[in-house]
């Protein structure tokens, strides 16, 4: 055990000599390095002052051939910078090349503050990198020439994608967005992009707007004579002969009836392509009657015309987005987009106000300007179809919700419909139109009714959730928006008719002319009550007005019995000069009751009963014939009341004629029969039967 221990001891102090011997050797190497590295240093610095004394010692051999040869290079790239390049790679690599050897020159210029080189280089410099920005433009516009407003047209009927081959400029477009994108001069790359292509879709559009219109201008050149004599012979006779048959028959009588053509579903979400509305097509003819209001235009062909831009902008809009998968990555698509559609949606919103505000301005909404007004809903209803794909098309194309051109371009149209029916019901309130003299249903009502009817086809468009607007006509106490309320609507609109109606007769009918006025009020208010009763949405208005057909049929019962009375002979002194009927029965009642020519006809006439019948069948006579004239000259449109009120005509007058007629007529009181006999009881009642003929 002491010799192990002894022997351990000795190990150990073997082991620490050695390890004090390998730290000593670590040691001298870590000094041989340090004094390795210095020497090297030194010898480095000696080498820098050596080389800088070469050159200051030997300037025109190194500085100088230098310079020179920058001035060389400078010389043989001028042109070739000025060139601008081709469309092939091999070519624009050779140019981006001859670019960064500029940029050397333009370097060591500035190093050795040559400025009068440095500012020639920078120039040309600048020139190559914009002859870069038009060789890409001409790669990206090359590939879409400027369209023909036909050839867009057709490219908005097909319903499948146009394919765009971008394939050969793809690889030489990169390499200059690349070059640019790696100096830090992309974006005016982009800028440049953008700008162009935006120009063109705006040219496009415009050019397209102007074709529509020349077309429309031509077309209707032809037949602005013929429509005016139409309108003007409308406005001459507000006579309602086609309504004799029945209160059923379709508004008609002049007052062009429209009802909306349908517009079937748009595809669905799509991202290649769009078309036109089946009812506005460009192959058909787009031109429709125009009346002779003094606006541009008063029908909805406008209107048409713009939802034709509208299907063009989108073509332009989908190839352009096409385009930018070939010419950009994603992540510059946030940023281009929105300059990419600012001068087109530019363009569409002047052309939107212009529309709305020439609208707003007709004269004559719910007449010869209602088709132009429809038109805007129309428009409103291509934006609720393509919903869907705009979203697609949003969602693909990395648009922000500011930047949604749909709902920019919507807001104008709605914000002019509610403006326009706040116009309506003054319009409608206030029309002065004067009066037929037959009686006859007013033109006011017509037109109210057929707008009434044409703005009805159009409920999807106002029930739309989407929109909510602040006006006297929107007011719906449910948390659900509308374009405006539909039921608040059509209920003022029949009150301001009703009392514009009531005005009329108040104003313009003497009060003493009872016959006329009763006839001018129950033929506007039957026919009200049987239009209103047949249509569909008679029931919103009764929501509103509870009590409005009650009134309107009390209405058309006091206007018969105020007709009818004038056949009564009860208070006869309460009736004036007008009351025709009335000194019609006194007369026979007179005769009858006189006991001078009661007699037997065998029995000779005394001279004074002879001119007694005289001046009685004179009488009658006279007053028959200012019956005739006096009912002929007046119309009712009621197939039903105009029966009605013949048959009780006949009640009142006829049978008391043939009384008298029978017990007079076969006296022989005159040499002169043809004079003093003129009528016979088939004779009266063919004339009855002709009443309310006109």
């Amino acid at each position: 055990e002491e010799r192990s221990s002894a022997l351990l001891t000795h190990s150990a102090s073997q082991s620490n000599i050695q390890a004090n011997d390998s730290q000593k050797l670590l040691e001298n190497a870590e000094r041989t390095i340090q004094a390795v590295y210095r020497r090297i240093k030194k010898a480095t610095e000696v080498n820098n002052e050596l080389r800088c004394s070469v050159i200051r010692g030997d300037p025109n051999t190194s500085l100088i051939a230098s310079i020179l040869w920058y001035y060389q290079t400078y010389s043989e790239l001028l042109e070739k910078i000025k060139t601008e390049p081709t469309e092939s790679s091999e070519n624009i690599v050779d140019y981006l090349v001859d670019l960064d050897r500029i940029d050397d020159i333009v370097k060591c210029f500035k190093s050795i503050k040559i400025i009068g080189e440095e500012k020639r280089a920078i120039e040309l410099y600048h020139t190559g990198r914009q002859k870069l920005i038009e060789a890409s433009d001409n790669l990206i516009l090359g590939h879409t020439h400027k369209i023909s407003p036909n050839d867009l047209i057709d490219l908005c009927k097909l319903t499948s994608p146009t394919p765009i081959d971008a394939e050969s400029s793809h690889g030489t477009y990169r390499i200059i967005f690349e070059w640019f994108l790696e100096h830090g001069f992309q974006q005016a790359l982009i800028n440049s992009y953008a700008s162009k292509r935006s120009t063109m879709m705006h040219d496009a559009l415009q050019s397209l707007a102007e074709h529509l219109q020349n077309k429309c201008m031509r077309r209707n050149s032809g037949t602005l004579l013929t429509n005016n004599c139409r309108s003007t012979a409308r406005r001459a006779s507000v006579s309602l002969e086609s309504l004799r048959g029945t209160l059923k028959t379709t508004l008609t009588s002049g007052i062009r009836h429209l009802t909306p053509s349908p517009i079937t579903n748009r595809r669905k979400p799509i991202c290649k392509s769009m078309w036109l509305e089946p009812d506005v097509a460009p192959s058909q003819d787009l031109s429709v009657d125009k009346s002779s209001s003094p606006r541009p235009f008063s029908n909805d062909q406008e209107t048409n015309n713009y939802k034709v831009l509208l299907d063009a902008l989108i073509v332009l809009l989908l190839r352009d987005f096409d385009l930018l998968f070939y010419a950009f990555s994603d992540e510059f698509k946030t940023s281009i987009l929105p300059k990419l559609v600012e001068s087109p949606l530019h363009y569409m919103q002047q052309e939107a106000q212009h529309l709305c505000t020439e609208i707003q301005q007709l004269s004559d909404k719910i007449d010869t300007g209602k088709s132009a007004f429809y038109g805007l809903f129309s428009i409103i209803r291509w934006f609720h179809k393509s919903e869907d794909m705009f979203y697609k098309l949003y969602d693909e194309n990395y648009l922000k919700p500011e930047h949604h051109f749909e709902i920019i371009l919507s807001a104008i149209f709605e914000n002019s419909i509610v403006e326009c029916l706040d116009t309506i019901l003054g319009e409608v309130q206030n029309d002065s139109s004067s009066l037929s003299q037959d009686g006859s249903v007013h033109p006011l009502m017509l037109n109210v009714l057929s707008f009434m009817e044409g703005l009805f086809e159009y409920r999807d468009v106002i029930s739309n959730k989407r929109f909510s607007h602040s006006s006297n006509i929107v007011d719906s106490p449910s948390e659900e928006k509308y374009l405006f309320n539909l039921e608040n609507f059509f209920s003022d609109l029949i009150k301001n008719l009703i009392e514009n109606i009531m005005k009329k007769m108040n104003t313009l009918i003497p009060h003493d002319d009872r016959m006329r006025r009763a006839i001018f009020l129950l033929n506007n208010t039957s026919y009200l009550l049987k239009q209103l009763d047949s249509s569909p949405f008679f029931v919103m208005i009764e929501n509103k007005q509870p009590k409005i057909k009650a009134q309107l049929k009390e209405t058309v019962q006091k206007c018969v019995q105020t007709y009818l009375k004038w056949y009564s002979i009860l208070n006869v002194s309460d009736w004036d000069r007008t009351d025709s009927y009335t000194p019609f029965t006194m007369t026979i009642r007179e005769m009858l009751n006189n006991p001078s020519v009661k007699h037997s006809s065998d029995n000779p006439l005394k001279e004074g009963d002879r001119e007694v019948l005289k001046a009685s069948f004179a009488k009658v006579n006279e007053i028959i014939d200012t019956l005739r004239n006096q009912n002929q000259q007046y119309i009712v449109d009621d197939a039903h009341l105009r029966h009605y009120l013949r048959t009780e005509s006949k009640k009142m007058i006829l049978e008391p004629f043939k009384t008298y007629y029978n017990q007079f007529a076969h006296i022989d009181f005159t040499q002169n029969p043809e004079k003093y006999k003129r009528y016979t009881p088939p004779m009266l009642e063919s004339i009855i039967d002709s009443f309310f003929e006109h």
